[in-house]
């Protein structure tokens, strides 16, 4: 790489002017967002989000202790403080807590949550300052020299009220948010070098002034995330351990593997593409597709980046750990690229980490989930067993806990998106849902029907106030060979990675679309096989005996968060030795070792994570002879081998039969 090409890069980024690039043309996106809500969840996403916020760890999580500390209104100033973290934390917990809260308090039918967001909005509003400061510092502590986090994850709480304010109209809330940012653009700038943005910061306010950006159609915010890009890629050590892997330099260096503190990394992903997309310089172009070619060499078996806590370099085996935080910032990143390339590729990566590492990390039921969760996870009982590994209602810190909750309403929101010309409509993330819009100025309402992700079907009923005409496009996931969509008296046609539907649309017109879903047996980097089908990785369940547990590490007790209701779970499994000396058919002639996908009946629809209604059936060697099993989705265990050896029984003249465990091509 030379040098050169790099001082113009992170020229381009905002530590000098940005003069260089008036000349670039900048790209289009794609699409462009929906206002927070115009997407709601239905079928099974709507249950568990109902039951999350009325009996999950989301019903409770506002008498934690940190968010009792009430940071922001006292601005670190509370003599009733009942932990020894520090400021930091007490900020980020109550950023965090802004997003998780309002989001789903807007997406579920809770009236209780309802009117906590609304309490906790007022308050935060209260508490802006007449400058138009949002945060938790006194006067004298803001936009100080050194590392700026900016309260850590202000970001978070921003993006809260800025989904607040676009459900419910409401432009005070609005103003707020502008008020905020204009405050920090008056204080951190061009002119005061002697600032810089930290690791924190930009892993969630630079993406909310992106959206701010396209919610307002000022500029000005967009080109101050630019600035932040920058500031943050020439400020601290290059190779600093914790947040350096999507800094310019690192990601131009396409052999460079991640070694950053996971969460960090896949917090970043999007911050080349953001500053493409506003500056037209093409070497970000190179360096946001640097940053996905490596998450691609290094990705889990469930879809996430494995850091127990920090990367290192390594090679994604199925028994390291995966933060949740990881998880869900690996979600907000690849939806915004996907917003802004139309690329598939970062859609499939999102339903990957959603019904896999996510679904798999949580109980069904939303009242407890790891903070560190292996892909193969064996046991989870005993004196050994790490805290974070444990299934808790809430991890200290509580970051994964709250990007927990976050996650699903994220993914709802950004289910539909329009062509940035606003003439289309496109399906780009599946699943239950409905979607209220208007298309050439009348008012549209999809419902998207389906048991997504257990079920190859999907029917979309529209239901416009009057016949209108407009292009339906339907992403075509890269794991399916084939996909069919039908519209009766519709023109469907093939763009890209898209299905585009044409007709005028009258209501109960239906769009049904089938994908072709193969078993596919992958090659992991343990010589084992993952066996997968479309979006969702398949497990051999081991079961569980739960251990319950009252107290966190801090000393705080499940009492005193849940009245006890929601304990700290350790489990054992059902039976240890059920999947040793197994293997996969290494003498198969059928695909995928001749595991088949097939649905089962469940008693409850809407609870497909607690019973799948859908398994792969298949053979495995067992000692020697054959066995049937049923792998299940991961995201409906806890304790669990994701990877699976290939073994051979053949018949010999002496021995009558062998067994092989090893795998083998």
């Amino acid at each position: 790489m030379k040098p050169l090409r790099i001082l113009t890069a992170l020229a381009v980024m905002g530590v000098v002017a940005l003069n260089a690039t008036d000349t670039l043309a900048k790209p289009e996106p794609r699409f462009k967002l929906l206002p927070f809500g115009a997407i709601r969840p239905a079928g099974w996403i709507k249950a568990q989000m109902d039951q999350d916020a009325r009996a999950g760890i989301l019903a409770y999580f506002h008498r934690c202790w940190m968010v009792q500390n009430k940071a922001y209104e006292l601005r670190g100033h509370n003599p009733a403080k009942k932990d020894k973290q520090s400021e930091f934390w007490d900020g980020a917990a109550e950023g965090y807590w802004g997003l998780s809260l309002i989001s789903n308090a807007i997406l579920a039918d809770d009236p209780a949550l309802k009117k906590r967001a609304d309490e906790f909005v007022a308050g935060i509003l209260k508490s802006q300052d007449p400058d138009g400061y949002i945060g938790i510092h006194d006067a004298q502590k803001r936009y100080t020299p050194g590392m700026i986090d900016r309260v850590g994850h202000i970001g978070f709480m921003l993006q809260g009220l800025l989904d607040y304010a676009q459900a419910y109209g409401r432009k005070d809330v609005l103003d707020a948010v502008e008020r905020a940012v204009q405050c920090d653009m008056k204080h951190f700038n061009r002119s005061t070098p002697d600032l810089h943005a930290a690791g924190f910061m930009v892993m969630s306010y630079l993406q909310f002034l992106s959206e701010l950006a396209q919610v307002t159609g000022k500029k000005e915010y967009s080109d101050y995330a630019t600035f932040l890009i920058g500031s943050y890629n020439t400020s601290g050590e290059l190779d600093n351990p914790i947040y350096s892997d999507c800094k310019l330099p690192h990601l131009l260096d396409a052999k460079r593997p991640f070694f950053s503190h996971a969460c960090n990394t896949t917090g970043t992903l999007s911050l080349p593409w953001i500053a493409y997309y506003a500056t037209g310089d093409p070497q970000f172009k190179v360096a946001g597709e640097n940053a996905f070619a490596k998450f691609d060499r290094q990705m889990s078996v469930s879809g996430s980046l494995p850091g127990d806590e920090d990367n290192q370099g390594r090679d994604p085996s199925p028994e390291i750990g995966i933060e949740f935080c990881s998880t869900s910032y690996l979600v907000e990143n690849a939806l915004i690229v996907g917003e802004k390339t139309g690329g598939t590729r970062y859609f499939d990566d999102v339903e990957r980490a959603v019904f896999n590492a996510g679904m798999g990390a949580r109980l069904p039921d939303g009242t407890a989930h790891a903070y560190l969760k292996r892909d193969s996870e064996f046991s989870l009982d005993g004196p050994g067993v790490f805290h974070r590994e444990q299934y808790s209602p809430a991890h200290e810190p509580f970051c994964c806990t709250l990007r927990m909750m976050s996650m699903m309403p994220t993914y709802v929101s950004r289910m539909f998106m329009k062509t940035v010309d606003g003439k289309s409509l496109a399906a780009v993330g599946f699943g239950p849902a409905t979607v209220e819009t208007e298309m050439s100025g009348t008012k549209v309402h999809v419902e998207e029907k389906t048991m997504y992700p257990f079920d190859r079907k999907i029917e979309f009923h529209m239901h416009p106030d009057k016949p209108v005409e407009f292009d339906f496009l339907v992403r075509v996931p890269e794991w399916s060979p084939s996909v069919q969509v039908q519209c009766e008296g519709a023109t469907i046609t093939r763009d890209g990675e898209y299905y585009v539907v044409k007709k005028q649309l009258s209501a109960g017109d239906v769009v049904n679309v089938t994908f072709e879903t193969p078993v596919e047996a992958i090659r992991w980097v343990n010589n084992e096989y993952v066996l997968k089908s479309g979006p969702l990785v398949f497990a051999a369940d081991l079961g569980t005996i739960p251990t319950k547990y009252d107290k966190f590490p801090s000393g705080h007790t499940t009492q005193e968060m849940s009245d006890g209701k929601l304990p700290i779970y350790g489990f054992a499994p059902k039976d240890p030795d059920k999947w040793t000396h197994c293997g996969l058919d290494g003498l198969s002639k059928e695909p995928a070792f001749g595991f088949k996908c097939t649905p089962v009946q469940t008693a409850n629809p809407d609870q497909p994570w607690a019973k799948p209604p859908v398994v792969l059936q298949g053979q495995f060697n067992r000692m020697r002879g054959k066995t049937k099993v049923d792998l299940v989705p991961m995201g409906c265990t806890v304790l669990r081998r994701v990877t699976f050896p290939v073994g051979y029984v053949q018949s010999t003249k002496k021995k009558g039969t062998m067994v092989d465990d090893k795998t083998s091509e």
